[in-house]
């Protein structure tokens, strides 16, 4: 299959799940607290209720390691059981194999991270055993579900592209290793591709940096694509509704998805609230005099100070909103709807 095709086919997977990325992108926006666009004279305030819920979510799933067990019959044998307690034992060491390969690429514990990403309402992992001179090594790469563009048919998983950027530093690795030397720019950001298709003929794979392969259109010895993807939660519909084109937003939801309206409700409720409180306890002062200009210096007022006054040439400050007495129990309402979505 020739790049421009890959990338046309990549360019339509990239637009079937636009909305389920902008999804992505604004539950990431309100878990990593980005604040508003500062406007001059406006108080804003951004809660870290969101940051907190999933960090707490992420520590409570992840914080035991897996445990494999095999269930165990009535009427098994000795020699059964031996061999049960010996795949047990293998398959624990598998994992620890995993968590230590990651942890030593750099990504922390494997486990930790499976749980970030399944909060996130999708998942993603590429399952691979080697042969490493002379030592077979387990390796799970996780994926960021964001770059992952899958598309199924009755039989499973049909193509899937897997597309990120790169600096150029970090793209000379991937040449290595696929023994090619290409001239990039440290900073450069280039898009890699990586995609997979199954077809009557068997399962095939190619790379693509920055629209050239460097790995070519090449069959693998793979029975179906092996990277493993789908959503966690969310909407089990898989058709077109009237007015409902977006359903591939919902087929996975993350952990911020119950409370992702009220976060920003609260936010500006907060706001005003925080306005209001601030431009009281320090409002701006009218100062009447017969010349009609200011006559005491903005630092003269300062809690406690004496200032001296002609009669008929009064100080006092500017009547400002008052915070509604309503305003309590809009709050406590807010609080108590994302406590039960958290």
């Amino acid at each position: 299959m020739e790049p421009k095709e890959i990338q046309g086919i990549v360019e339509r997977l990239r637009g079937k799940w636009s909305a389920r990325n902008e999804i992505f992108l604004k539950d990431r926006h309100i878990r990593d607290l980005v604040p508003p666009v500062q406007r001059k004279g406006v108080e804003d305030i951004t809660i870290n209720e969101p940051k907190v819920l999933w960090e707490t979510a992420t520590t409570l799933i992840s914080l035991y390691p897996p445990k494999f067990r095999i269930p165990l019959s009535t009427d098994i044998t000795d020699d059964e059981k031996k061999k049960m307690n010996k795949t047990e034992r293998f398959l624990i060491g598998v994992f620890r194999e995993v968590n230590r390969n990651s942890q030593e690429s750099g990504y922390g514990d494997w486990n930790r991270n499976l749980a970030f990403w399944v909060l996130s309402g999708w998942y993603a992992i590429f399952p691979l055993v080697v042969l490493e001179d002379g030592e077979t090594k387990f390796y799970a790469d996780l994926y960021d579900p964001i770059t992952i563009f899958p598309e199924w048919d009755t039989k499973g998983l049909k193509r899937l592209a897997r597309s990120y950027s790169a600096r150029g530093s970090e793209a000379k690795g991937i040449l290595e290793d696929f023994n090619m030397k290409e001239e990039l720019k440290e900073d450069e950001l280039i898009e890699i591709i990586n995609y997979w298709e199954r077809t009557s003929e068997g399962v095939f794979n190619t790379v693509l940096l920055a629209g050239k392969p460097i790995k070519p259109w090449t069959k693998e010895n793979f029975p179906y694509i092996p990277i493993f993807t789908g959503p966690v939660a969310g909407n089990p519909e898989r058709h077109y509704r009237s007015g409902d084109v977006n359903y591939l937003a919902n087929m996975g939801q993350s952990v911020l998805s119950q409370n992702r309206d009220m976060y920003g409700k609260i936010n500006r409720y907060l706001s005003f609230l925080y306005q209001i409180s601030g431009e009281s306890a320090s409002p701006p002062i009218q100062d009447f005099t017969q010349e009609g200009i200011q006559s005491v210096p903005p630092e003269a007022l300062q809690p406690g100070a004496i200032i001296p006054r002609r009669v008929g040439e009064p100080l006092q400050p500017i009547q400002k909103t008052l915070t509604p007495i309503d305003s309590n129990v809009i709050l406590n309402f807010l609080q108590q709807m994302i406590q039960r979505g958290g």
